[in-house]
């Protein structure tokens, strides 16, 4: 390890066009003592050619052969890095020429339990500043704290250290494993989280904003709320539900996702919902989203609200979740639904709808005196029963359990002739008002 030297860790793919501006702000810093170790993740542009042009021996390139993402590319960094503190660039992201000077003399007169420094990212889209990372009010509220405590309440619900902005000890970094190469989202979120809650050391935020952040059409963090981002975000409230706890937000957390998700909230997703809180919690995230589309309807007009998406998603979601806590709720009292549909006299259904309730039933209709004669669904490839297009008449049954509840009376008017279509929150209720224990 080579004392006072920073290791500046810079992944990059294929940023041939920009990458210079990103490089000349590091040879421009006022603090010299420094190697700069750029990963390229596999570029197939002229990335190799503009850093081979680059007559400084403080810069290092590795280049992977094949791109295997930004997280590899900076743990491969930090395994070669030489230096007492490591740093962190994009290589699409430019710092002020004082930023290591500054981070440098704040981390040499810290405590000895202060692993890293960081401060506020400037993030910039076409040319315009539309935030900081973290937000200035948060910035005041968690200035001159003494323990993580406060930066760990912040980063339950979203990253406050953006990592183009910290500096950090060799020393704290060895407390934790890297950055995890699995996740495709948030990877830096989860990480600092990790520093913040395992390592034994403090991270300080520092007041200035000696970073710009910008944002690409083709950036990771430029993207919405995709898929792989809703998948980190379960992964998170899963990995750290005690601390959620500890800090008792966690059906605030999972609220906030939920909301954030619409309106492309779908069962699979509120499925896994029900992996993470128990019945009571369950009950105050269905309060909260209820309360939520009141004040929608609160805040739009008659005519708004007959097209407003958003409350007709949510009206759908709080419908499954309800269904969901009250399906559980009759599980753990010892009561099934295959005694219940029996009960009502059915001994050979059809179930439509093959979504998450749909499949849950069939589960527990498995090898029971009630058989699912036939599935009704659009998209499905299902061996265990046939599968039939909705209104394709259905011989040998005696009704059609529906579950998607939410256009059950659309889809019991349209299809419904000589069978019976029952909808599943019907069969629920039938179950609460019977008691069926078996």
């Amino acid at each position: 390890m080579n004392r006072d030297l920073v290791s500046i860790i810079m992944p990059t793919y294929n940023r041939a066009h920009i990458i210079l501006r990103s490089i000349k702000s590091v040879l421009k810093q006022t603090y010299d003592n420094f190697e700069l170790i750029i990963i390229d993740d596999g570029s197939t542009d002229q990335t190799e050619s503009i850093i081979s042009d680059l007559d400084d021996q403080r810069i290092r390139y590795l280049k992977s052969v094949a791109n295997q993402g930004a997280c590899h590319a900076r743990n491969r960094g930090i395994a070669t890095a030489n230096g007492e503190y490591i740093a962190f660039l994009d290589s699409d992201n430019i710092w002020d020429k004082s930023y290591l000077k500054s981070r440098l003399s704040l981390l040499k007169n810290v405590q000895k339990t202060v692993g890293g420094v960081f401060g506020y990212t400037r993030v910039v889209r076409n040319y315009q500043t539309i935030c900081t990372v973290p937000l200035e009010e948060i910035g005041k509220k968690i200035k001159g704290s003494k323990s993580n405590n406060s930066l760990l309440r912040y980063m339950l619900f979203d990253n406050i250290i953006d990592t183009n902005t910290i500096v950090m000890k060799r020393e704290c970094i060895e407390q934790v494993s890297g950055f995890d190469e699995n996740l495709k989202r948030l990877q830096d979120w989860e990480y600092f989280f990790r520093v913040l809650y395992q390592s034994g050391y403090r991270l300080q935020f520092e007041e200035d904003c000696l970073v710009k952040n910008y944002l690409h059409a083709d950036s990771i963090t430029h993207k919405s709320n995709d898929e792989a981002y809703w998948r980190t975000r379960i992964f998170f409230l899963k990995k750290y539900r005690e601390v959620f706890e500890d800090y008792d937000c966690l059906e605030e957390a999972v609220c906030r996702l939920c909301m954030k998700k619409e309106p492309h909230l779908r069962e699979e997703d509120l499925s896994e919902i029900l992996e993470i809180l128990d019945l009571a919690a369950l009950q105050k995230v269905i309060a909260f989203m209820k309360k939520e589309h009141e004040k929608v309807i609160r805040q739009k007009d008659k005519l708004a609200l007959k097209e407003c998406a958003f409350a007709k998603i949510n009206e759908k979601n709080n419908l499954i979740l309800d269904i969901q806590s009250r399906w559980l709720k009759l599980l753990q009292q010892g009561n099934s639904l295959r005694y219940t549909i029996i009960k009502m006299g059915y001994k050979k259904i059809a179930i439509y709808g093959y979504g998450y309730l749909g499949k849950a039933l069939y589960r527990e209709l498995a090898e029971s005196e009630c058989r699912v004669i036939y599935i009704i669904d659009r998209n499905l490839a299902q061996n265990h029963a046939e599968i039939l297009e909705p209104g394709v008449e259905t011989p040998g049954i005696e009704a059609v359990v529906v579950t998607a509840v939410y256009e059950y009376e659309k889809i019991r008017k349209r299809y419904e002739r000589k069978i019976q279509y029952i909808s599943l929150l019907d069969v629920i209720k039938f179950a609460e008002k019977e008691k069926i224990f078996r």
